[in-house]
């Protein structure tokens, strides 16, 4: 085994989950699951190959909050901390490289980077990304919910992230992933990226953006038929997409 900790964070992951943990078992010293509230077989699957800690999601901060909040409190045994999405494995080359680098010699590098260059494996997470935010704010709409923080321009990191998906939530859907776009490749400089930088940039702050309004406006349609019935009548546009000043405080 190699002297190294893998985190995986997982909410319903059970039809990835296994493929992920069974390629590391047996190879990397520790692993954790970070479970946020799955409702399916994840935590059971996990079990089989792991330590699995029970954290609830929160809306209200970025990404990143997880990984940090692992470091800060798991028991981590090894001085080397690996992160793994659950729809992700090792595999055999990756393996093979990773023996190499921890055969035993002393490691002059602080970090490494594992490129994914599968171009389907990007589009087929974030159409499953899209889903997963494009029903987050219906939901958001519909039950009412704030953020658990006060979005701010000049606050704390995660207020300046809610600050400005409080203005994207309130564009008009399929408006905003052109000025999304024309925000990250023009007043961000990220033509400067070059080819790959406007690959990327495309793909991330617009083709992504505008799935999530289709998805959106396909949950909207679906939550009119299923409501018909029994209201009579679904919800505008206007009402799925406030103002932002109507949001009031949270992510």
């Amino acid at each position: 085994m190699i002297p190294v900790t893998l985190i995986v964070t997982t909410r319903n992951e059970a039809p990835n989950i296994e493929r992920c943990l069974g390629s590391a078992h047996g190879f990397i010293d520790q692993i954790f699951v970070i479970d946020s509230d799955s409702d399916d077989d994840t935590v059971a699957i996990s079990r089989q190959y792991a330590e699995v800690v029970s954290l609830p999601y929160d809306h209200s901060k970025i990404i990143p909050w997880i990984y940090q909040w692992a470091l800060d409190n798991l028991s981590i045994q090894n001085d080397w901390v690996m992160i793994l999405e659950a729809d992700q494995m090792l595999t055999s080359p990756l393996k093979e490289e990773l023996q190499r680098v921890f055969s035993g010699r002393d490691i002059a590098e602080t970090g490494f980077y594992v490129r994914q260059d599968d171009i389907l494996f990007y589009l087929q997470k974030h159409l499953r990304y899209a889903d997963v935010f494009a029903r987050e704010e219906l939901k958001r709409h519909e039950e009412g919910l704030n953020w658990k923080l006060e979005p701010r321009l000049l606050g704390t990191p995660d207020q300046r992230v809610l600050w400005l998906k409080q203005i994207f939530f309130g564009l008009p859907l399929y408006i905003r992933p052109f000025l999304y776009f024309f925000y990250r490749y023009v007043i961000l400089l990220g033509f400067l990226d070059g080819k790959q930088g406007a690959i990327f940039h495309f793909l991330q702050a617009f083709w992504f953006r505008l799935v999530w309004d289709i998805r959106l406006e396909e949950l909207k349609a679906q939550g009119c038929r299923k409501g018909a019935g029994e209201q009579g009548q679904c919800v505008s546009e206007s009402e799925v997409h406030p103002s932002a000043t109507s949001l009031g405080g949270g992510s």
